[in-house]
């Protein structure tokens, strides 16, 4: 082989091993980022379950809330319009 030969044999070996670093270097921050937006899609799962509970929490104590409401106001109608104490009640 001539000198020119062996530099271009040479040449493409360091192109080869620059080609194949830029490679490793490109898959080892796309993995990194893959990782992390798994890890933020987790999270965000994670939130949004949470959120769902809070608001459906939030919708049992109101259920609950009324409810009582409803009973206190069951009872001071009844001791309003209802027969007094030894009264009978007209039906």
């Amino acid at each position: 082989m001539s000198e020119t030969q062996d530099r271009r044999a040479q040449d493409v070996g360091q192109d080869e091993a620059w080609a194949g670093n830029i490679k490793r270097t490109y898959d080892a921050y796309q993995d990194l980022e893959l990782q992390l937006a798994r890890r933020s899609l987790d999270h965000y799962a994670r939130i949004c379950v949470i959120a769902e509970r809070v608001l459906s929490n939030g919708v049992n104590v109101d259920n609950i809330a009324n409810l009582q409401a409803i009973a206190h106001r069951d009872i001071a109608i009844d001791s309003t319009w209802g027969p007094g104490p030894g009264e009978e009640n007209i039906d």
